[in-house]
């Protein structure tokens, strides 16, 4: 008796913690600090759970996506950003992972690269990524019209309001310019993604969710290891339709009209540093 409250006053006095993990029975003692270590992390989550990423470059209609998703699914959502946005990078806030241990989860689009800490992330969770791109063409456009009706702040580049006082070729210009290496950097960084344990992570194209919605979300399920009837995916259309998904047009074709010989041509020439690569996802 004498020696369980002495460690117990020991434990009150350096602020440890009894904690279970996940797969053991027996509780352990760990300190404040050490729940931020991945190894406590890993262990405190259920190995039958599955997790579900939605990881998309900016407009590239992830917001209609993650909405279709999350209904389909029907899964427990978790934002893995920690409420991060405007400028900030939207790297994945690792304690996120611990607010729901055992329960199948949906994680909403986030605009991330695959950084080695990231792709460690994924693997030490058994998480499935699924990446979201579109036309090259047609992101600069909508990029534009985003920056024009809703905010500018972006992590991709610094945009201030001088941007809106730009004329429409010079907003186009400086989006090539400075907001598309970003772009690059993310679809490279996927399409190699080195390190992945479970493989190369699913791509879906926005032109094809827009053209066959049905085949693109039985992809998707495909790549879960998860099933739907038919009824089901009629019915999460049907609920999606009529939500504010902040699409602007969700028309195919509208870079390839808007952008000019020298805007185009400056898109290609970047494609070139990356020969080794297939960026036919996004019309390169």
């Amino acid at each position: 008796m004498h020696i369980r409250r002495n460690i117990n006053l020991l434990i009150q006095r350096s602020n440890y913690q009894i904690v279970k993990v996940y797969d053991k029975n027996t509780p352990v003692c760990l300190p404040p600090e050490a729940f931020l270590e991945d190894q406590v992390l890993q262990q405190r989550i259920s190995p039958g759970r599955k997790h579900a990423w939605l990881i998309a470059a900016p407009k590239s209609g992830s917001t209609w996506l993650s909405a279709l998703l999350e209904k389909l699914l029907g899964w427990r959502v978790l934002m893995l950003s920690g409420g991060m946005g405007g400028r900030r990078e939207q790297e994945p806030d690792f304690r996120q992972i611990l607010r729901f241990p055992s329960e199948n989860i949906f994680s909403r689009h986030q605009h991330c690269r695959a950084s080695e800490s990231t792709v460690d992330f994924i693997n030490r969770f058994r998480i499935k990524p699924i990446i979201q791109v579109r036309n090259i063409f047609d992101t600069i456009i909508s990029f534009r019209d985003h920056c024009l009706r809703e905010d500018c702040r972006f992590p991709m580049a610094y945009i201030d309001r001088e941007f809106l006082g730009f004329g429409e070729e010079k907003q186009y210009q400086f989006i090539i310019e400075m907001v598309l290496p970003w772009y690059f950097n993310f679809y490279a960084s996927w399409f190699q993604a080195e390190g992945l344990a479970a493989g190369p992570p699913l791509f879906v194209q926005y032109g094809d969710l827009l053209q066959d919605p049905r085949a693109t979300l039985r992809k998707i399920l495909d790549y879960l290891g998860e099933s739907r009837p038919p009824a089901a995916i009629e019915l999460t259309l049907e609920q999606v339709k009529g939500m504010d998904t902040r699409k602007n047009q969700a028309v195919a074709g509208r870079g390839n009209c808007l952008l000019n010989e020298r805007h185009k041509a400056r898109i290609r020439e970047m494609r070139q540093f990356y020969s080794h690569i297939d960026f036919s996802r996004i019309g390169l």
